[in-house]
């Protein structure tokens, strides 16, 4: 047998070369896609995605965009000829795969005056052995991202079957905050979105395969199809992780990086478990009543509010852990909204509602509410400790109340019983009609929430380092086909009078339905000294004529017309239906207390006079 030997400097020369044709490979493949992947991010957790159309569409995994908290995008784009990366604070969900783990988002390039810069998607046949190289912004375990990562590796397999789905496997390494990335070819073409790592075998990972992708398969959040199965075992890896977490959370610093982490973990499961079946109530006040309790009030309030908006009926328990969430966070008022609505809903399981909003009443000097709540609970049913405590807050509010008023306060207070009684009988027949809230103010709220509004310009680039200087996008609506504003260039809100003005009226008529139309009326003067020259002040003006006088049926000008759009119209017309429910079930008292809050909310709409008609002939 003949041996042929070749010189070592040979074989250097080879390695190297193929050494060196490999590493320009990978710089030409991260030159052309780097600036195609995006980083999309919440306080939650981080994921990659990739641009497909200048305009702002962008694939990335279902699980990624799941969760209720409100995320932002970071993405190269182009703008005045020069790439610049810049953060998009309004990102809209276009569509998920029915079954596979995609989802397309949106966000407004137009609007910003840019144009994103989209990846090719390669239509060639995959073969074993094929390099590839994966790019995407894993998690450092501190809270931060290694943004636009790169890794090499090569195609083990081209249709490997799991649970019936094909995917690319490769070893091409990855890791959480990958989810969503593209997978490339040596020619910096996508084919494949990385989805997931091997548990239990190193260097195995997958891709879902974008050969035959099209767009028109994707549907609404709301229509993808449940997995129970799947959701059961992410489920049974949460609760295992939840408990490590609250064990570690006994010896570790609260800033400890594995904490970070190990919260990164579980929103992770717990997006792929909302992935499999993003109608489930239970499975976001199960969410959220878990943040809770890991002190992560503000993703708790973002759950739970979602869990409640899907299904207002269907968990007490839910409105307590929004309530004391909300609390935490210092947001008092929405605080009381949700505990104000969990006793109309469930009045003879919220002995606990009852006694935070008498400790929370006393604490605001509300003195009268602070006695009526502490007598409530001790009617519900408290533990002898409790009723202790519940009797000194009465009395102490008792005797803050002057005059007369304390002769209304008691007299309330020895009809709380009575109260209880109609506020069960109203509770079952509002839940009889359908009527999902028992409270505009708190429907306005569930509707309307957003977690991080408070977070304001420190929130963009928080989340990608406090020393980011990435330009933010205007903040505008990033909805497909709307005109946007002709403005490019981001600039500082100034104060903004209209929003104060907004909130004092809703914060008013929060204390008028509490009794407290004095406060009511006091902060709204405030507002005519301060703003006395503002459109909006005459609407404060008006309410403060119809609140400021002995009788609440005073008629006021009409100063909003009645439309079938008019989402005020709507509110009173399903609070005099409720009203009318009430005289027919001989709660007389009740439907007159609901039509009075229908003055007292809206005395300048054309259609609370429907209400004072009612309760002029029901008073006679």
């Amino acid at each position: 047998m003949t041996r042929h030997f070749v010189p070592a400097a040979i074989v250097a020369s080879l390695f190297i070369g193929t050494a060196l044709a490999q590493e320009d490979a990978g710089q030409k493949v991260y030159l052309r896609i780097a600036p195609s992947v995006a980083s999309l991010k919440s306080i939650e957790g981080s994921g990659t995605g990739f641009v497909l159309e200048e305009e702002g569409l962008i694939l990335t995994n279902a699980h990624v965009v799941t969760s209720p908290m409100p995320y932002q995008l970071r993405v190269d784009v182009i703008k005045d000829g020069q790439t610049i990366p810049m953060i998009f604070k309004k990102v809209k969900i276009e569509g998920v795969h029915p079954k596979l783990d995609l989802a397309l988002v949106r966000v407004d390039a137009k609007a910003a005056g840019v144009k994103l810069i989209p990846v090719v998607l390669s239509k060639a046949v995959l073969t074993p052995g094929q390099s590839v190289y994966a790019i995407g912004n894993p998690g450092a375990g501190d809270g931060t991202t290694l943004d636009k990562t790169i890794t090499r590796g090569v195609v083990s397999a081209t249709s490997r079957a799991i649970e019936g789905v094909p995917y690319i496997q490769h070893d091409a390494s990855i890791n959480p905050g990958n989810s969503g990335g593209p997978l490339c070819n040596s020619a910096g073409e996508v084919i494949g979105v990385n989805t997931l790592g091997s548990s239990n075998l190193q260097g195995v990972f997958f891709a879902l395969p974008v050969a035959k992708f099209d767009k028109s398969f994707f549907v609404p959040l709301a229509k993808r199809e449940k997995d129970d199965k799947k959701v059961t075992e992410l489920l049974a890896a949460a609760d295992k992780m939840t408990e490590d977490l609250k064990k570690a959370r006994t010896y570790l610093q609260p800033d400890d990086p594995r904490l970070d982490w190990g919260r990164q973990s579980l929103a992770r499961l717990y997006g792929m478990a909302l992935a499999h079946d993003p109608g489930n109530k239970q499975l976001y006040i199960k969410i959220g009543s878990l943040m809770y309790e890991l002190d992560q009030h503000i993703v708790a309030s973002a759950y739970l509010t979602r869990g409640i908006e899907l299904d207002p009926w269907f968990s007490h328990t839910a409105y307590v852990d929004l309530g004391r969430s909300l609390g935490k966070l210092g947001k008092t008022d929405m605080a009381t909204l949700a505990y104000t609505e969990a006793i109309a809903k469930f009045p003879k399981d919220s002995d606990q509602v009852a006694i935070d909003l008498a400790k929370y009443s006393e604490k605001e000097k509300q003195y009268a509410n602070a006695a009526f709540y502490a007598k409530l609970a001790i009617i519900i049913g408290v533990i002898p400790r409790q009723e202790d405590e519940l009797n000194k807050i009465y009395d102490l509010a008792i005797k803050q109340v002057q005059g007369a008023d304390a002769d209304k306060v008691k007299a309330r207070c020895d009809k709380a019983g009575e109260e209880l009684k109609s506020m069960k009988d109203a509770a079952s027949s509002a839940k009889s009609a359908n009527q999902r809230f028992l409270n505009k103010s708190f429907e306005d709220f569930v509707h309307n929430y957003d977690p991080m509004a408070d977070k304001g310009q420190e929130l963009a680039k928080g989340l990608w380092g406090e020393d980011d200087k990435t330009e933010a996008a205007p903040d505008t609506p990033a909805v497909a086909g709307t005109t946007p504003p002709t403005t490019t260039t981001p600039t500082t809100p100034a104060a903004d009078p209209t929003t104060e003005i907004t909130e004092t009226i809703e914060a008013a008529k929060t204390l008028v339905r509490n009794k407290e139309k004095d406060k009511a009326v006091a902060s709204l003067k405030g507002l005519i000294t301060k703003y006395p020259a503002h459109p909006k002040i005459k609407e404060v003006k008006d309410l403060v004529a119809a609140w400021d006088k002995p009788t609440a049926t005073t008629t006021t000008t009409p100063t909003t017309p009645s439309t079938s759009t008019d989402p005020v119209a709507k509110a009173i017309q399903r609070k005099i239906d409720l009203a009318q429910i009430f005289k027919k079930s001989n709660l007389t008292d009740k439907a007159i207390a609901a039509l009075q809050e229908i003055i007292d909310e809206h005395p300048t709409h054309a259609d609370t006079q429907k209400a004072r008609d009612l309760l002029k002939q029901w008073k006679k």
